[in-house]
């Protein structure tokens, strides 16, 4: 280990405490691809995760797939974890500047407009938009009338960002299918079914 300190707040750093000695065991061999300075996401495998995400497959088959071709996950080169953190920056690296805007300006022009138009929108911590949701005026009266039953489904996907949509879905007393609201959410996780249904 190796400590540094500064005699005044401006001068140079000076070595203040030297270990020569290791006071852990080194990492195995096969443990060694654990290690956060042997992990990385190379150009030519970050071009090949992107586009099997273009085509379509899932995430996960993704993964699958190239630790099977790799000989494994101990020598894939990156973690689970930061095969998914990849693709979320590359999701969020392809959703255009004015491309939110111009879906935060139409809702705040129609809920302007429309007496029972609602929407709302969760940020993450960098305050990039994750997830949206929306139901217009119609939606909400019919909710109110036969909303008994309603359908949650998030099987779509969007084809430009691969957000998921998620309709809520209900059968009017004609037997036809209606929306009660709709969302584009970013991921499935627990946290982003929480604010939307607590939204809707």
């Amino acid at each position: 280990m190796i400590n540094f300190k500064r005699q005044f707040p401006n001068s140079p750093f000076v070595v203040d405490r030297f270990v020569k000695e290791h006071n852990h065991e080194m990492a195995s061999p096969k443990k060694s691809h654990l290690l956060r300075s042997t992990r990385s996401i190379t150009k030519t495998k970050g071009l090949v995760i992107e586009n099997k995400v273009n085509v379509g497959i899932k995430p996960t088959a993704t993964y699958s797939y190239l630790a099977e071709v790799s000989g494994g996950t101990d020598v894939l080169g990156y973690s689970k974890k930061d095969y998914f953190n990849f693709i979320h920056e590359l999701m969020k690296s392809k959703v255009e500047a004015g491309d939110a805007q111009s879906v935060v300006n139409e809702f705040n022009n129609r809920q302007a407009n429309e007496t029972l138009f609602y929407w709302d929108v969760q940020l993450d911590l960098e305050g990039s938009i994750t997830n949206f949701f929306w139901r217009d005026g119609r939606s909400r009266i019919d909710y109110e009338i036969v909303g008994d039953v309603v359908s949650f489904d998030t099987t779509y996907r969007t084809n430009k960002y691969r957000m998921i949509c998620a309709p809520f879905i209900g059968i009017n007393h004609h037997w036809r299918n209606i929306i009660f609201g709709c969302a584009f959410l970013s991921d499935e996780s627990a946290e982003s079914f929480k604010w939307l249904f607590s939204t809707f």
